[in-house]
């Protein structure tokens, strides 16, 4: 199997992952767990959760200054994983899962909510291990191997 296909099949594999893990309990509170995409699509259901991070963060806190890195996580493991099938042997495709994993990293390590989080270091290492992933899948591509 080429180096290029074993990349792709772990980029596709490690966006699965995290596509599923923002669906999955993320904040631990009161009793209470939440995960990141039920908190960012519904945040009016959350306010005990808001109040959490408003105390944990500061008070300046707004859901507002978290929402686009879950957005962006969401569409483009969707769509990674569509065109990483689709059409695996094609360069410009290694940019989704690249871009996908370098957002999450941003999110991750710049948005303190984030690392308050129950398992926030998982999210990060798989967004490290798909940057990592793309990157060798398009190297492959481009050397031909």
């Amino acid at each position: 199997m080429k180096k290029s296909k074993i990349c792709n099949i772990v980029c596709i594999a490690l966006m699965a992952v995290l596509f599923i893990l923002h669906f999955m309990p993320f904040w631990r509170y009161d009793g209470m767990s939440t995960s990141i995409q039920s908190y960012v699509w519904f945040p009016t259901d959350h306010a005990a959760l808001e109040s959490y991070i408003a105390g944990q963060v500061g008070g300046d806190y707004s859901i507002n200054s978290i929402i686009l890195m879950p957005i962006i996580v969401l569409v483009t493991t969707v769509a990674g994983i569509i065109l990483c099938v689709a059409m695996s042997d094609n360069l410009l495709i290694g940019l989704i899962p690249l871009g996908c994993g370098l957002v999450g990293i941003w999110g991750y390590l710049s948005k303190a909510a984030f690392q308050l989080g129950t398992n926030w270091v998982l999210h990060l290492v798989i967004c490290i291990a798909m940057v990592a992933a793309a990157a060798l899948k398009m190297y492959f591509i481009a050397k031909n191997d």
